[in-house]
């Protein structure tokens, strides 16, 4: 028996018995409910991966001669690259002879009990295995919490830059590879430094978390947000091309902006300066020069008065392909076939400096 990660109900350990002779396995039953263990037993292999396949066991005691083939090769299928596979498993077996131990050794048994067996040596094995599959389990389920730890900001409990940056990677290589529409969308709080001078950081650490949480609440699910740091937040946008995202950017400020946060012991109005970028509607060749360009709409936005949002300007614009027919442009004929104008070059900036490096912080 164990406890739970919750650390107050128990859980029962389980065992799986895999033996075709009936009174081995009814006394190896008896002998692992006396150790408090859940307990099935299956006659053989293909009954095994089928009770398996249903639910996992913490420890398998495995029979080599079976009616449907060799044990071995069930402890090779739990020692598989599938995590939840690798159990914890004891050969009992007829099969003394060295060079047979040796071979379920290197084939995935842990530990290898010879027919007949001692009674309290069995239990005492498979005692000492459960110890270490707790083992195991407490250690992946530390790195699991190490991981979620690594990708999330303390402050808020959503994505910190690391998860960030990792999100916008994978989100450009598909938006590149399907010739799909992304945009990022970052936000800065205005003024905050006179907030945490104020009341202090408590008070800015809980304005920070009311914040996230109005973001969040505009944003759709597919969405991904995450705190760079200090009072600069940014979002991923999928499918989401540059107008619609200048959308969500305001629906962010206005978000923000609209009610007092109750954080201070007055009420406190705060306000986000944002900027916005996305391709296609600019060319970029990697997804940290699409936030350099949203970065740098931010700083337009709060050298524009704060409080309101910027978009990027073509990186590089879109030129119609001037081809010469007879001497008359192709961009002339079909302009004059359609009856139309051909769309005129917005502005553009030059290239956008490179990233902030990790800590800078700009006038807020």
């Amino acid at each position: 028996m164990r406890i739970s990660p919750d650390g107050e109900s128990p859980v029962v350990e389980s065992i799986l018995v895999v033996e075709d002779d009936p009174g081995i396995a009814r006394l190896v039953d008896q002998l692992m409910r006396l150790e408090g263990l859940e307990v099935r037993v299956a006659g053989t292999l293909s009954e095994a991966r089928s009770l398996l396949a249903a639910a996992l066991s913490d420890l398998v005691i495995l029979d080599r001669q079976l009616p449907d083939g060799d044990g071995l090769d069930l402890a090779r299928e739990l020692r598989s690259g599938d995590e939840r596979l690798n159990k914890y498993v004891v050969m009992l077996t007829a099969q003394a002879d060295e060079t047979s131990k040796l071979e379920a050794f290197d084939l995935g048994a842990d530990d290898y009990v010879t027919k007949p067996f001692d009674t309290g040596e069995l239990r005492a094995r498979v005692r000492a295995g459960l110890r270490l599959v707790r083992l195991q389990r407490a250690l992946m389920e530390a790195n699991q919490r190490l991981e979620v730890m690594s990708l999330t900001d303390p402050v808020t409990g959503i994505a910190n830059r690391r998860a960030f940056d990792e999100t916008l990677d994978r989100a450009f290589a598909l938006a590149v590879r399907h010739d799909r529409p992304l945009s990022v969308v970052i936000a800065d709080i205005d003024h905050f430094k006179a907030v945490n001078d104020t009341w202090g950081h408590p008070a800015g650490d809980a304005a920070l978390r009311d914040i996230a949480a109005r973001i969040s609440s505009v944003l759709r699910k597919s969405d991904s947000l995450a705190r760079l740091g200090g009072e600069e937040f940014a979002v991923v946008l999928p499918e989401t091309a540059l107008g619609e995202a200048v959308q969500v950017a305001e629906k962010i400020r206005t978000a923000v902006a609209a009610e007092p946060f109750h954080s201070t012991p007055r009420p406190l109005r705060l306000t986000m300066s944002v900027g916005v970028a996305s391709v296609p509607h600019s060319k970029f060749e990697r997804g940290d020069e699409l936030l350099g360009w949203a970065d740098r709409a931010l700083y337009r936005a709060k050298n524009r008065g704060r409080n309101r949002t910027e978009a990027e300007r073509r990186a590089e614009p879109w030129r119609p392909t001037r081809i010469v027919l007879d001497g008359i442009p192709m961009t002339s004929i079909a302009s004059a076939v359609a009856g139309v104008v051909p769309p005129q070059v917005p502005p553009h900036e030059p290239p956008a400096p490179l990233r902030r490096p990790r800590g800078a912080r700009r006038e807020s």
